[in-house]
């Protein structure tokens, strides 16, 4: 069965579809299958995926916009294989952060980018601490001159790494944008 997702931006600015509105803008056999109050059944695809997938649309919607904001979340849709984008984007262009066809290769693709998305910036902060700890020493008068002539290196070699996972980073991040505008072909 193809299904089709389609994400978009939960917070006080914008006003989310309900799986009935969707319903009367898709065709037939393109229906909402998860989504919008819809509950989950047994009958859902990828159920078992449907968290992590959820989970991984709103960490990465946070990573791709700068948005630090705990009151936003995404909204996952699921659609049955007719469903037709240009109809609901028509009503609903507020919110919308992407869509594409899913399926496993995707959601794990989606976790695994997300999870190192988030190993990556816990250590470029942990390497950005550990330089601000160096004026310590020297503020504190806990270095020696000897001590001191090491500073300049270790933060080149510090910097030259923090610079290669921001590079990561970013790359990481815009494989994310390639999914989710990938759309519904």
């Amino acid at each position: 069965m193809v299904v089709k997702c389609m994400i978009f931006k939960n917070d006080h600015l914008n006003d989310l579809p309900t799986y009935q509105e969707l319903n009367m803008l898709c065709p037939k056999g393109g229906k909402v299958i998860y989504g919008g109050g819809k509950r989950k059944s047994q009958s859902v695809p990828y159920l078992k995926k449907l968290h992590s997938l959820e989970n991984s649309c709103s960490s990465l919607e946070k990573f791709i916009n700068k948005n630090d904001s705990f009151l936003s979340s995404c909204e996952v849709y699921l659609f049955e294989d007719k469903a037709a984008l240009s109809f609901i984007l028509m009503k609903y262009t507020r919110g919308f952060i992407g869509s594409f066809m899913l399926d496993d290769l995707v959601i794990d693709k989606l976790h695994h980018i997300n999870w190192s998305l988030g190993h990556l910036t816990r250590d470029i902060l942990a390497y950005q601490s550990e330089l601000s700890h160096l004026d310590f020493y020297k503020e504190k008068n806990i270095s020696d001159k000897q001590l001191e002539r090491c500073f300049p290196a270790y933060i080149n070699s510090v910097t030259k790494f923090s610079n290669k996972l921001e590079i990561r980073k970013k790359a990481l991040i815009d494989e994310a944008v390639v999914i989710f505008n990938s759309g519904w072909v």
